[in-house]
């Protein structure tokens, strides 16, 4: 703290607040906030800082749950002390020992919780779980079926964004007649992609507006639908729109431009009456098929009356149905439809990181930072692509204009969708909340721990899920983890996993796919048990006990590869139940079995084939490639012999600044069969650390050991290189050379692979 002295223990030089204070200042003129905590954290502890000797204290950690889940959902967060807000679940360290204030969001709909004190004690995580919101709706409403008409607003005001559902009642499907009408606490509005209908007045004379997004699903704006929302600057009509009704948005007097879409087909009288600073009206198709009122002509000419001098209509070239220089009393003029970009930039980084996409009109699917170029003047959709763990916004009408970058964003809710305890910084999935079917545990969670477990029975029962992938950080799943989970076809577990829980995957009657890895050494008691979709199982050389009845009625289960010599032990009615003609397979220079039979089973030896892997370019050093994810990972030109005949997959391993090639699917025979995989360079990300005018790029996704080359342009035409080309060391790197953007209008930056 500021001025706040802190003497340190074994004497010498004492650190102030404002020596620290000068400190960050200086490194504020050239750094982001985020390199300032980095260079710091690396200069603390014992090191000196400027000449003073470095000071410790004592310090804990706290953890908040908050419930329920829909509140999380919504964005409830929290934060300590009025600092930075969390989310929940997250871990914050190294508070100072002692009381703590821990204060909760407001969020729109929820009564938040009050405020707690608590305690932070040397070196232990407190945690706090009765934090708990309460839901309130903010709307009135009324129900026909599951279609829910919102019918008023009773809530906090500012930036408001309408569910498209309310929990256990149904959709909002509509906004009806003065549903906001004189909310003048309201300044925006997001409106979702399940409203079709927008009523007559329903955010008449809400004069604090300044903005609305009306998404791509509403075909109807209503009579006086935004009337006299005076603020309002910023609207775009979506290309679903058919109908703008009378008076709709009347007296908007800050609007000082619109674009019409070629889907409307009527504009009613006095549609923009009053919209004093209007000066252009952009319609991207025909002439709508109505106009004002046709009878008497007067209400024709009302549509756009009182609109901004000089103020005109603009039509596409080649539509029908309009005339020059006037059309409906109206100074009219035909214009070329030229084009522009759009670049979306997806938060937190976090999420960008995690694979969240964008897209433009149902186009292909954009990764953060990416530019859409040739793009038609008007309005356009941008939707996200569903991220496990994360909510993804709500579909966004973006405004392009010609010969121009529109630049915008979107931001991703972090949604945990597991439950879990901590040990320490060890996490232990306890549960699963989430409704994507294919499920991803991730490796972390973000200011808590790393996931080394999953607990008992943590997805039993689960019908909707269908396939799970475990990282490569779990070293333990207990018992009855996918128990009867009868949807579930596959499931990848990591290899340093060492034991398979009893009842692991009991009752999995979908399961036909499931890699047992080369590190696992236990098969628990009832593992594999009524699993029906089972049709053969390959047993690493590494185990060394298979419990009873581990393939338990395993009725269409034909083979059991065993890849080393038998187990020392091997339990009761291990495949007892098997399909009539199972048979165990082991490789012939194994020892320890015996033909025709072993323990009650049929068994035979088998004679394996060779694979060979290449593996390109040369310059992907590191990569390397393995069979079934049991046998031992092997790098580039190597030869894998004793495979048992029969189909393999092979997998590869990632690398920072690559694109993985995809699994093979091989065939092996008793001759030598050789494959080749290549990996493509990923492309870089780029992104831009500011401060005080200075611009500093840095570079992600980057190749260790590649080349490549910055260059910088002021039009996207002309491009110039800036420093000599580097060769990657590390996936992430800071350019040494910042730039100086108090003079320029802007700069363009783009970063070339082995140029």
């Amino acid at each position: 703290t500021e001025g706040h002295p802190h003497a340190d223990s074994q004497g010498g030089a004492t650190l102030t607040g404002p020596k620290i204070k000068n400190a960050v200042d200086t490194l504020l003129a050239q750094f982001s906030s985020v390199e300032i905590q980095a260079r710091i954290a690396k200069r603390w502890g014992t090191a000196p800082l400027d000449g003073y000797r470095a000071l410790t204290y004592d310090s804990g950690s706290l953890a908040v749950t908050i419930s329920p889940p829909d509140a999380v959902l919504a964005g409830a967060q929290w934060q300590v002390d009025a600092g930075g807000w969390q989310t929940n679940g997250a871990k914050m360290t190294m508070l100072t020992v002692g009381r703590h204030t821990v204060s909760f969001k407001t969020l729109d709909g929820w009564i938040t919780p009050s405020n707690q004190t608590v305690s932070v004690y040397s070196g232990i995580t407190t945690t706090v779980s009765s934090s708990n919101y309460i839901c309130f709706s903010p709307y009135a409403y009324s129900l026909a079926g599951t279609n829910i008409t919102i019918t008023g607003y009773r809530g906090l005001g500012g930036a408001v964004t309408i569910p498209s559902l309310i929990p256990g009642v149904g959709t909002v499907a509509a906004i009806e007649g003065a549903a906001f009408s004189g909310c003048t606490n309201v300044t925006s509005v997001v409106i979702p992609g399940s409203v079709t209908a927008i009523g007559d007045n329903a955010f008449a004379g809400c004069t604090g507006l300044t903005g609305i997004v009306i998404p791509n699903s509403v075909t109807s704006i209503g009579d006086n639908a935004f009337s006299y929302c005076a603020g309002l600057t910023d609207v775009a009509i979506p290309n679903s729109v058919t109908n703008i009704g009378s008076g709709a948005f009347g007296g908007c007097t800050s609007l000082t431009s619109i674009t019409i879409p070629n889907s409307v087909v009527s504009v009613w009288d006095n549609a923009f009456y009053g919209c004093a600073s209007l000066t252009s009206v952009y319609f991207q198709g025909s002439a709508p098929a109505f106009f004002g009122l046709p009878d008497p002509p007067v209400f024709r000419a009302s549509v756009f009356q009182g609109a901004g001098a000089g103020f005109g209509i603009y039509y596409p070239v080649n539509a029908t149905g309009w005339s020059t220089p006037t059309w409906a009393g109206y100074p009219a003029w035909p214009y070329a439809l030229p084009n522009g970009a759009l670049t979306m930039t997806l938060w937190p980084p976090e999420a960008a990181g995690a694979g969240a996409q964008w897209r433009v009109d149902g186009g292909a699917w954009q990764t953060s930072g990416a530019l859409v170029s040739a793009l038609p003047v008007g309005t356009h959709t941008v939707s996200y692509a569903p991220l496990d763990g994360w909510v993804p916004p709500t579909d966004q009408i973006v405004m392009i204009n010609a010969n121009a970058i529109t630049t915008a964003a979107g931001n991703y809710a972090y949604y945990f969708p597991f439950t879990y305890t901590v040990n320490g910084t060890n996490i232990t999935i306890t549960g699963y909340t989430g409704a994507n079917p294919v499920v991803a545990i991730p490796a972390f969670v973000p200011g808590v721990g790393t996931v080394t477990s999953i607990g008992n029975n943590a997805f039993r029962g689960l019908s909707s899920v269908t396939s799970v992938t475990i990282p490569d950080t779990v070293t333990t799943i207990w018992a009855g983890v996918f128990f009867l989970c009868p949807n579930l076809t596959g499931v990848v577990i990591p290899n340093g996993v060492d034991s398979i829980g009893d009842y692991m995957f009991s009752g999995c009657d979908a399961l036909t796919n499931v890699t047992i890895p080369a590190s696992v050494t236990v098969i628990g008691a009832e593992a594999f048990s009524g699993c029906v979709s089972l049709t053969s199982i390959t047993i690493p050389s590494g185990v060394t006990n298979i419990e009873d009845s581990a393939f338990y009625r395993c009725t269409n289960l034909s083979s059991a590869y065993f890849l080393g010599n038998p187990p020392p032990s091997f339990g009761l009615t291990v495949f007892s139940g098997a399909a009539s003609n199972f048979c165990i397979y082991y490789p012939a220079s194994a020892t320890g079995w015996s033909t025709p039979t072993w323990n009650g089973c049929a068994a035979c030896a088998f004679s394996g084939g060779a694979l060979t892997v290449t593996i390109l370019p040369a310059a992907a050093a590191g990569a390397q490639w393995q069979v079934d994810r049991i046998w031992a990972s092997s790098s580039n030109g190597a030869t894998l012999y004793n495979l048992p005949v029969g189909v393999h997959t092979v997998v590869f391993n990632d690398m920072s600044g690559w694109i993985t090639p995809p699994s093979l699917s091989v065939t092996i025979s008793s001759n030598q069969t050789a494959v080749t995989a290549t990996y493509v360079l990923a492309k870089p990300k780029l992104t831009l650390a500011q401060a005080g005018g200075l611009v500093a790029p840095v570079f992600n996704s980057l190749g260790t050991g590649v080349g490549y080359q910055l260059q910088v342009s002021s039009d996207l035409v002309t491009w110039s290189n800036m420093a000599p080309v580097f060769t990657a060391t590390n996936a992430i790197e800071i350019h040494p050379q910042s730039f100086d953007m108090r003079g320029s209008e802007r700069l363009f930056f783009r970063l070339r692979s082995d140029p």
